[in-house]
């Protein structure tokens, strides 16, 4: 039987990137060895795909495509991007969100120091109305979530009439953290 990997690079269209296929094997090996088995029990194939996926994010690349992951994986995508998730805790991998990537992806690397002013004074007061013990949670769950970032991003271009799709500024983001239901709910209303 042939290599699940090599399968699924090809489906990905991304079988002629050796770096990449390398890559991808060193995250396989760290799935095998330090990730449950049982966190790859709902997608079939999800092992070899998150392992691309963490790969093409390793090497800062963008792009990629989410929808196909989870189908190649055998599951929904909010099932495959609970299951990233899953293999980021274990392996100890941090969101890599910034808004210098959103602007390099985006082609608008102006925005970027804009957006990070917005996004202090969004979070600082948000964070200023909560409780004491609820203010270190929050701001870690702020970090975390990648989404929130797009948010503020998408609105910063919005404001300076720059056009960036809200749907593919929401999807790159999809891959670094998949929040709960509400927090999605939320970001996903920003963007509209």
């Amino acid at each position: 039987m042939a290599n699940p990997l090599d399968h699924c690079l090809e489906r990905l269209h991304l079988k002629d990137d050796a770096m990449l296929r390398e890559r991808s094997m060193y995250y396989q090996g760290q799935c095998q060895s330090k990730v449950p088995g049982s966190v790859f029990r709902k997608g079939p194939n999800s092992q070899p795909v998150i392992s691309i996926q963490l790969a093409h994010e390793s090497q800062g690349l963008f792009g990629f495509n989410h929808d196909l992951a989870a189908e190649l994986a055998g599951c929904s995508v909010k099932m495959y991007e609970s299951m990233v998730v899953a293999v980021r805790k274990h392996l100890g991998l941090a969101s890599t969100v910034t808004f210098d990537t959103l602007g390099v992806a985006f082609g608008s690397v102006s925005l970027a120091q804009e957006a990070y002013d917005l996004w202090h004074v969004f979070t600082e007061q948000h964070i200023s109305k909560l409780s004491p013990a609820a203010k270190s949670t929050a701001r870690q769950q702020f970090q975390d979530q990648g989404k929130w970032k797009a948010a503020v991003f998408y609105a910063c271009a919005k404001a300076h009439g720059v056009s960036v799709d809200s749907s593919q500024c929401l999807g790159l983001t999809q891959s670094y953290l998949a929040g709960n239901d509400r927090q999605d709910q939320a970001t996903e209303f920003m963007l509209l």
